[in-house]
């Protein structure tokens, strides 16, 4: 079962994603919270009944957002710069992150938000490389973590992207991501490439 975009923004047009019976929403407000990092001056808004339950620091803007078939959480891609990790997941409707973009949680000092359990960077770009011998971790281009959408009521299909100097070709390494109150681990992953790089 794949969840629906409730909003695409390329144009940063779009601000607020919300359930189709308004009950759940989801938004990148331009204020600054109080003590958030320097870069972060944006922030993102969870409103359960119009009454907003939290509020994180961000910048960027909403590419995407995927609530899951219950409505128990919500995927979220927050375009943040010209790559990397795009991807909250957010249990509702307390509005708790048990997800964020890894740059944002170590700047926090919440190291355990910024990556699914099992899913380190480091065996990842091992397996990249045996089978892309000339896609090395120092030879990566740009990489990119977003939602994909909801495979099941827990599953969340995330891919992240690998682009490399000397190869012709986007790595993509799909991954199901199984999502409880608890947090969020890596369920299984697989790799694959494009025949010719786009988007970077």
């Amino acid at each position: 079962m794949r969840g629906a975009a409730a909003a695409q923004s390329a144009d940063k047009s779009d601000k607020q994603a919300c359930t189709s019976d308004k009950s759940y929403c989801v938004s990148i407000v331009e204020k600054k919270l109080a003590k958030a990092p320097q870069t972060e001056d944006w922030q993102l808004v969870v409103e359960n009944h119009g009454k907003a339950v939290a509020r994180y620091p961000t910048f960027g803007y909403l590419l995407d957002v995927y609530w899951s078939p219950d409505q128990k959480y919500v995927a979220v891609n927050n375009r943040r710069a010209n790559g990397g990790d795009y991807l909250w997941i957010i249990s509702l409707p307390e509005g708790k992150a048990l997800k964020m973009p890894n740059d944002l949680a170590e700047d926090l000092d919440k190291k355990q938000l910024g990556s699914a359990a099992g899913d380190d960077a480091a065996p990842i770009e091992r397996e990249v490389t045996a089978k892309y011998a000339q896609c090395t971790a120092e030879s990566i281009n740009h990489e990119w973590l977003t939602a994909r959408g909801w495979k099941s009521l827990t599953e969340l299909e995330v891919l992240h992207r690998i682009t490399c100097f000397h190869l012709n070709a986007a790595i993509n390494v799909a991954k199901v991501y199984e999502v409880g109150s608890n947090g969020v681990k890596l369920a299984s992953q697989t790799i694959s490439e494009e025949n010719e790089k786009t988007g970077d």
